[in-house]
């Protein structure tokens, strides 16, 4: 990893943090956005970054829900901040795939790794801590590509599946 860090939340209580321009993550936004997020609900303003711990996440890096949520992953594909909640994972192009580490994470179930106390959650010591399989860069991509296409087909599977059980609802209402 070139960055680990996690996020900060802008004060509520200053109205002027809000509704700028700057994309801010919380976990419902990595829940709803699938693979790849590309809006947030609230935006903060520069005033609202530069007075909390919320840092500017690079495009196409990795955001990882440590509370809550656990383990839900999300590459974003437009720069965004985000809450303490969320593990902001940017990495080292030349070393590392982005979907090749997605897929990783998406993969092991991180609870087992999460410290117990009033809520689990993760660190991004423990996130630095965990072991991964490192092919070549160049297998990496090739095994993203296969997942990727996998993904690919299983969706269109679940739309096929979703409008097949529309027309069985139609026909039964029929």
């Amino acid at each position: 990893f070139e960055k680990l860090r996690s996020g900060g939340t802008p004060l509520t209580s200053k109205k002027h943090y809000y509704n700028g321009h700057i994309p801010f993550v919380k976990i419902e936004d990595i829940t709803g956005a699938g693979k790849f997020l590309t809006d947030t609900k609230i935006k903060i303003s520069n005033d609202g970054l530069n007075n909390s711990t919320a840092w500017l996440v690079p495009k196409d890096s990795l955001l990882l829900a440590i509370y809550g949520s656990i383990g839900e992953i999300t590459i974003n594909k437009i720069e965004v901040t985000t809450n303490q909640a969320i593990l902001g994972i940017v990495l080292d192009k030349n070393r590392v795939d982005t979907d090749y580490v997605y897929y990783f994470f998406k993969n092991i179930k991180l609870i087992r790794y999460a410290k117990q106390s009033t809520q689990a959650n993760l660190t991004a010591e423990i996130i630095r801590s965990i072991e991964m399989p490192l092919p070549s860069l160049e297998e990496q991509k090739r095994i993203s590509l296969i997942l990727n296409t996998l993904d690919k087909k299983l969706s269109l599977q679940q739309s096929k599946k979703s409008k097949l059980e529309s027309i069985r609802k139609s026909l039964m209402n029929d």
